[in-house]
């Protein structure tokens, strides 16, 4: 297998993967679950302080 084969099969595994995961992610209804100190989870505890004008 020459590297140009082997990185057209590496490519279509790692597409695979990512379209199985959007897959998921799109066909699930509801909330996207936010992981504790990512930075969608930051910027909305940061919206939230400043909208209550709380510290």
């Amino acid at each position: 297998m020459t590297d140009t084969e082997h990185q057209a099969v590496l490519n279509d595994a790692m597409n695979d993967r990512m379209r199985a995961a959007l897959h998921k992610v799109w066909g699930e209804q509801g909330l996207a679950p936010v992981q504790r100190g990512s930075v969608a989870l930051m910027t909305q505890e940061f919206r939230a302080a400043v909208a209550t004008g709380s510290p």
